[in-house]
C-alpha cells in the first residue's frame, strides 16, 4: 500500500486529460525549447502590458529590437555553453560544425530562438486562468504564419530501396512539441519574466526562488491596500459596504 508521500506525489505528476501522460515527461518534452527562448533577454512581463495596455505593443516591439540587437556571436557561445545541442530535440536537427562556418547559420538559429520566444510570450498570457475563463468555449488565437519558414536542411534518404525526403525544420518540432500542453502549466515568471514549464497548475513562478519573491510582493502590496484602507477610516472617509436587502417574500 502507497505512503501518502507517494500519492501525494503521483496525483500531482499526472495529467489524466492527456492519456495519463506523465506531466514529467511534458516538461522534459519542451524544456529545451523553453531554454532556448530564455537566451534571449525576457519578454516585457504580464504586469507591464496589463498596466499599459496602449502601450503595450510598443513595449513588444522594444523588446523585438533588444533580441536583434545581440551578436550573432555571443548567441552562439550561449547556445554551445547551454547543453542544448546534446539534447534530442536538437541533437538531430542541427548540424553545429556546418551551423559554425555556414554564413547564416548564426542568424538563422538567433531566429528561430526569436521566433519560439514570440510564439511562447501571448501563449502563456494566455493560459493564464482568467483568460481562459473569460474566453470560455471560444478558440483564441495566438499567431498567424503566413510565410512558413523553410526547412533547416533537406535529408535524400533510401528507405525499403525507395527514395526518402526528409525536411528538418526544428521551428515545427517546437510547435509540435508545444501541442496540446492547454491545460499543464506553462507560463511566464512574475519576477524575472523567464518562460517555465510548472510541474503543478497552481505553480506560479519558476524557481523557489522567484516564488519567495513574488509572496513578498504579494503581501507588501495587500499591506499597502490595508494601511490605505486604515487611513480612509481614520478620516472617516471609508466607504461602508451597504447590507444586502432582504427579498420580498
Amino acid at each position: 500500500m502507497p505512503d501518502k508521500r507517494s500519492a501525494r506525489s503521483t496525483s500531482k505528476q499526472i495529467t489524466h486529460e492527456y492519456d495519463a501522460r506523465s506531466v514529467t515527461q511534458a516538461r522534459e518534452r519542451v524544456r529545451p525549447w523553453l531554454e532556448l527562448a530564455n537566451l534571449l533577454p525576457p519578454p516585457p512581463s504580464r504586469e507591464e502590458q496589463s498596466r499599459y495596455p496602449l502601450a503595450s505593443f510598443v513595449l513588444h516591439a522594444r523588446w523585438l529590437r533588444q533580441t536583434q540587437e545581440i551578436r550573432q556571436s555571443e548567441f552562439m557561445r550561449r547556445f554551445e555553453r547551454s547543453g542544448l545541442l546534446q539534447t534530442p530535440a536538437f541533437a538531430a536537427s542541427i548540424d553545429w560544425p556546418f551551423l559554425c562556418t555556414d554564413p547564416d547559420g548564426p542568424s538563422r538559429l538567433l531566429h528561430l530562438a526569436q521566433e519560439i520566444a514570440d510564439t511562447l510570450a501571448p501563449l502563456a498570457m494566455a493560459l493564464e486562468p482568467g483568460v481562459r475563463e473569460d474566453a470560455g468555449d471560444a478558440s483564441i488565437l495566438i499567431k498567424r504564419l503566413y510565410i512558413v519558414p523553410p526547412a533547416w536542411r533537406t535529408e535524400l534518404w533510401i528507405d525499403k530501396r525507395a527514395p526518402t525526403i526528409r525536411w528538418i525544420d526544428p521551428y515545427r518540432d517546437f510547435m509540435q512539441a508545444i501541442e496540446g500542453l492547454g491545460a499543464i502549466r506553462l507560463g511566464q515568471c512574475p519576477v524575472c519574466n523567464r518562460f517555465f514549464f510548472g510541474l503543478r497548475k497552481d505553480q506560479k513562478a519558476c524557481s523557489t526562488r522567484c516564488n519567495a519573491v513574488r509572496r513578498v510582493r504579494d503581501w507588501r502590496a495587500k499591506q499597502d491596500h490595508y494601511e490605505y484602507q486604515r487611513k480612509l477610516r481614520g478620516a472617516g472617509l471609508a466607504l461602508r459596504k451597504k447590507k444586502p436587502r432582504n427579498p420580498p417574500t
